[in-house]
């Protein structure tokens, strides 16, 4: 049994994976923010008070988090960019199956109305 045009959702891989990478992007997002202005405002600090003293611990850790969070979001944003363009191209083939299953369905109704209609004229005809 032919399954109805409306269940096309149903056909379609789930946009779910997306959702996973999307969250893990944010917070890798967020967290070179925050590293980016804890460093920011150590250095503002060093600035104003004229301090040249050499980065602290701390300021070296946020800088390292930073990196990792620019490599992990770096790979999550690609990630996430293959799986939106994945699921664009199976619903983009998905779509175009059934319109070409609608036009070859309603060369098929064209056919069957034109041989009705042939029937049809030629029963009149022999009648008159």
């Amino acid at each position: 049994m032919k399954k109805p045009i409306d269940t096309l959702t149903d056909d379609l891989p789930s946009g779910g994976q997306t959702r996973f990478s999307t969250i893990f992007g944010a917070i890798g997002n967020y967290g070179m923010i925050g590293a980016g202005v804890s460093y920011g405002l150590t250095l503002a600090s060093n600035t104003m008070t004229k301090s040249h003293k050499p980065m602290d611990k701390m300021t070296k850790i946020g800088l390292g988090v930073t990196g990792v969070g620019v490599v992990l979001g770096a790979i999550h944003g690609v990630v996430e960019a293959n799986s939106i363009q994945h699921y664009r191209e199976a619903v983009a083939n998905k779509i175009d199956g059934l319109q070409k299953q609608i036009t070859a369905d309603n060369e098929k109704i064209t056919q069957l109305y034109d041989t009705v209609q042939a029937r049809e004229e030629a029963r009149s005809a022999g009648s008159r």
